[in-house]
């Protein structure tokens, strides 16, 4: 598969557009931060992804933005940021917490004087707020005396919530080799092998396909693990009837799939069958109501009702949709309570996941929402396998 990446100028353009939404919103600086499990926003503007240490980006409302880094990464940055003017700060090292005491750095103290000379500084905004450091805060805080703080998350929100037809193409890619490598690995998983090493021929497959990273912690669960909503793989061994469940993600370009699908070896049991088949009904209903003009809640509240009816309400956990884009879960989320009306180029994770007493199920792939009803990106395999 040939590989595509965006040019240099989307980049600058999302900087250029968050600089337009800092002015309407009186902000004179954001403090962008990104660690290296959640890499999205920093990446966003500059496709830098930060390894061991955390990631700033600092954007004043006029002028150029500063990318933030740990004092390890500089060489980095030069093969893999499009925005190279770098500073290197102490807040955000690694968290083995070393001190670095024959690297040159710069202060919260330096950056914030060096955008001030454009313009007075008196608001700064906050974005991964989630995320951010003590350390990070805290340096930012003590050079910003008397200046006022503001969490401002939702200006990236707003930006990543419509795909652009670039984004949606890194997104289909990275759709097909998380399909490619379940289909790898479902041709090579036996009874008898632990959930770790029918694990590693998942990651083998996603990787071979062509995928940067695995787009999260690709997790193989079998039997009573099948009920975990986040899982993990471990040393228990693979048995014949019972539920066995792929979550796997890929990356291309910074831009991450989701797709999960479940199988047995045999019957894995007339309850977790029924489980099964209501899941794949639910998960087939989602995709049926995901369009453009649909309301968000209401697409929630008929699938859940729909489960429900089926009596198997108990077993619902959460979904049936999430936003994906940079990150596998982001903003907007398809719930009961949401309230908001699908768009054209909006893109989702339908995650249909059901868990009973002692199994578990899940389908999910991504889809991008169209005027017509939604694209669906990576749908094999969406049948109940019992190999």
């Amino acid at each position: 598969m040939k590989r595509k990446i965006l040019p240099t100028e989307t980049y600058l353009d999302r900087i250029r557009t968050l600089q337009a939404a800092m002015q309407r919103q009186d902000l004179d600086a954001v403090l962008v931060v990104s660690s290296e499990a959640e890499p999205a926003n920093v990446r966003y503007f500059t496709d830098y992804w930060p390894v061991f240490e955390t990631a700033g980006l600092l954007v004043p409302a006029e002028g150029d933005a500063l990318l933030l880094t740990g004092p390890e990464s500089e060489r980095l940055v030069r093969v893999h940021s499009r925005l190279y003017e770098l500073r290197k700060l102490l807040e955000f090292r690694e968290s083995s917490d070393p001190e670095y005491p024959d690297i040159q750095q710069t202060t919260f103290d330096d950056v914030l004087k060096e955008i001030g000379r454009r313009r007075t500084i008196r608001r700064i905004g906050l974005i991964g707020t989630n995320i951010m450091t003590v350390q990070v805060y805290q340096g930012l805080e003590a050079a910003a005396r008397g200046l006022e703080l503001v969490r401002c998350d939702p200006l990236l929100r707003s930006m990543r919530m419509k795909k652009s037809k670039d984004e949606q193409e890194m997104l289909r890619t990275a759709a097909q080799y998380a399909q490619s490598g379940f289909e790898y690995a479902l041709s090579r998983v036996r009874p008898g092998m632990t959930e770790i090493e029918a694990a590693a021929e998942c990651m083998y497959g996603v990787l071979k396909a062509g995928a940067e990273t695995p787009g999260f912690m690709i997790w193989c669960v079998s039997g009573p693990h099948t009920d975990q909503a986040i899982g993990k793989s471990t040393y228990r061994v693979i048995q014949k009837n019972e539920m066995v469940q792929f979550t796997m993600g890929a990356m291309a370009e910074g831009y991450v799939s989701s797709f999960g699908r479940p199988f047995s070896f045999g019957h894995p049991g007339d309850g977790a069958m029924t489980m099964w088949k209501t899941g794949l009904e639910a998960n087939l209903l989602t995709h049926r109501l995901v369009r453009a003009g649909a309301n968000a809640g209401e697409v929630a509240r008929s699938v859940h009702g729909f489960i429900r009816e089926k009596g198997l309400g108990d077993h619902i956990v959460y979904g049936p949709a999430h936003g994906i884009g940079m990150m596998e879960c982001e903003f907007p989320f398809i719930e009961t309570t949401s309230d908001y009306q699908l768009e054209a180029g909006m893109t989702f994770a339908v995650d249909t996941f059901l868990a009973g007493p002692g199994y578990g199920m899940r389908y999910e792939d991504t889809v991008i929402v169209t005027d017509e009803g939604e694209e669906q990106l990576a749908p094999g395999f969406r049948e109940i396998l019992v190999l």
